[in-house]
């Protein structure tokens, strides 16, 4: 799995986009991330799907304000009868307050 992060940082492989998905310890600002989801294609052909949606940061909380959001799409595969993602890109496109914090990869 590959994930492009909404900033542009690279993960590769589960196991660096489970360690950034862990909450951050105190004092850094705790966001909930929310998906959500405007379409989704599956080939009539291939086992192979695209979703494209909307990404919201929520501070604290999903009720928390939202403090940086963007678009994003994923590549699906179906093994078996289980569809997984395959790949992943966010963009981030909007941030208020702390959500401006973050610096993009060049």
């Amino acid at each position: 799995m590959t994930v492009r992060r909404a900033l542009g940082q690279p993960l590769s492989g589960r196991e660096a986009v489970r360690k950034a998905l862990e909450p951050q310890p105190a004092p850094a600002t705790h966001l909930i991330y929310q998906r959500l989801t405007k379409d989704v294609e599956v080939s009539p052909h291939w086992p192979l799907a695209f979703e494209t949606g909307n990404w919201e940061g929520h501070l604290g909380t999903l009720a928390g304000s939202v403090v940086i959001g963007g678009r994003y799409s994923a590549q699906w595969v179906k093994r078996g009868d289980q569809w997984l993602i395959r790949s992943e890109v966010f963009v981030a496109l909007t941030c208020s307050g702390v959500g401006c914090e973050s610096a993009a990869a060049p």
